[in-house]
Parts: C-alpha cells; sequence; structure tokens
C-alpha cells in the first residue's frame, strides 16, 4: 500500500478521545516488570518506561532493533530525528554531502535546533556539525553520519537499514529509492514542506491496518400498508351518509 498526502493552510480539527485504562494487578506489574528488564538495560527500562505502557514491550521492542536512514537535513527531518530518537531507535545514520554554505543554510531554517549559527561552515559538512546535538537527545542511540552524495552510493549500502526516509531530493533519487527498499522489504518514506505547503510519501510494503466505523443508530419507522383496508366505526359512516 502507498499513500500520498498533500497539506496546506487548512487545519483539522480532531475531537480529543478519552480512554479508560484498566489499572494493573500486582502480579500483572510484577509480570510486566519482569518481562521489560529481561530486554532492555535497567537505565532503558526507567527511560522507556512511560511509552512502554503506551504502546507495550513489543512495540519498544521493535523501535530498540531498527536502523534508521535519514537523507536530507532539512526542517521536516529534523523533526523526524528529533522523535525517533527520543523514542529510543537502535541507530540512526544521517546522510547530507552538502556544507554549511550561504545555500545550504537558506534551505535548513526549520533545523535550527541541530544546526546552531556559530556550527555552520562553509567548509564543514552539516550533518557532522549536527551529530553532536543529535547525540545529545537519547545517549543510547547510536548516531552515524555519512558526508556522501546519495545518488553516488551502491545498492548494498542501504540494505543494511530498516527504514529509510528523504527528504530534499530529487525525483530520480526518490524513485530510485523507493523501487530498491521495495525489493528489499524496507519501509520508505520521503516528504518536503515549503512554507505553508509540502508533500509526504509512505510504501511501508504489506501491512496490517484498522479501519474504525460508527454504527449507524437504526431509526423505527411506521409504514401505513395500503393494501389494509380500515374498518370504519358506525358514526364515520353516518357522517359520510350525511354529508
Amino acid at each position: 500500500w502507498s499513500y500520498i498526502i498533500y497539506f496546506g493552510t487548512r487545519q483539522r480539527h480532531m475531537d480529543d478521545t478519552v480512554r479508560t485504562c484498566k489499572k494493573p494487578t500486582p502480579d500483572e506489574a510484577m509480570e510486566d516488570s519482569t518481562e521489560q528488564s529481561a530486554i532492555f538495560t535497567k537505565e532503558e527500562a526507567e527511560q522507556y518506561d512511560r511509552q512502554i505502557r503506551l504502546w507495550g514491550v513489543e512495540a519498544q521492542k521493535k523501535l530498540r532493533s531498527s536502523a534508521v536512514l535519514v537523507v536530507g537535513l532539512t526542517g521536516l527531518s529534523a523533526e523526524l530525528i528529533k522523535n525517533i530518537v527520543l523514542a529510543g531507535i537502535k541507530s540512526l545514520t544521517l546522510m547530507d554531502h552538502r556544507h554549511g554554505d550561504e545555500n545550504t543554510v537558506r534551505t535548513i531554517q526549520g533545523a535550527s535546533f541541530l544546526l546552531l549559527p556559530s556550527e555552520r561552515n562553509k567548509d564543514t559538512p552539516i550533518v557532522q556539525s549536527a551529530r553532536s546535538r543529535i547525540q545529545i537527545l537519547n545517549p543510547n542511540v547510536k548516531v552515524n553520519v555519512n558526508y556522501e552524495d546519495v545518488d553516488k552510493k551502491s545498492d548494498e549500502f542501504f540494505t543494511t537499514f530498516n527504514v529509510i526516509c528523504a527528504s530534499c531530493s530529487s525525483t530520480s533519487t526518490m524513485i530510485r529509492l523507493n523501487e530498491l527498499c521495495r525489493r528489499n522489504g524496507i519501509k520508505f518514506y520521503c516528504g518536503d514542506v515549503w512554507g505553508y505547503y509540502g508533500y509526504f510519501f509512505v510504501d511501508l510494503n504489506r501491512h496490517s491496518y484498522v479501519v474504525e466505523e460508527e454504527r449507524s443508530k437504526s431509526t423505527s419507522i411506521d409504514i401505513e400498508d395500503p393494501s389494509r383496508k380500515k374498518t370504519k366505526s358506525p358514526k364515520q359512516r353516518k357522517r359520510e351518509n350525511y354529508n
């Protein structure tokens, strides 16, 4: 399944859904604690405790085994990097061959929290400057950087990742990465933003999803059967004769 989502200035307002969670019994809490300790270190179990309670141990295990490649440092990819690193993936590789010159700085305005003005240097790759600030977000995630051009990398390089996210890339680059990911069962995301407008494309190969449908309320309506003749009362017959 593949999806293309375009978004603009229109905002969607969604009603908040309040969910009531059942409080676990002491035995269940002890069982969950034992299971977490067998998978994560004590430090990781404490760090990811709240999100494990939200989406469960199995989901956190998948995160901790995920190797993610992000191609292109932009405002959009900077938010992505922040979220997945804080969530606790196994490793992040950030690839961008650009240096911190004026033209590049204009395209990465939204990534200012990963690349401070004092760290922007035309002789230094922007991913090298951003690496230390990414690592601060979560020391348990391995952060790698690659200064090479994505179009010059061999196909074998990309097969080592579970997820590939591309931003600020040409159409030919995105098509190549998408086809490569589909052949190798890799999740693929790409997108970009220009002011109030942007695009987003996802190819998850094969996946399961749930669609919630609200049941319509049934309404009972009494419909008179024209074939049934009503029996008139003597008073009604008398009135008809009188008229």
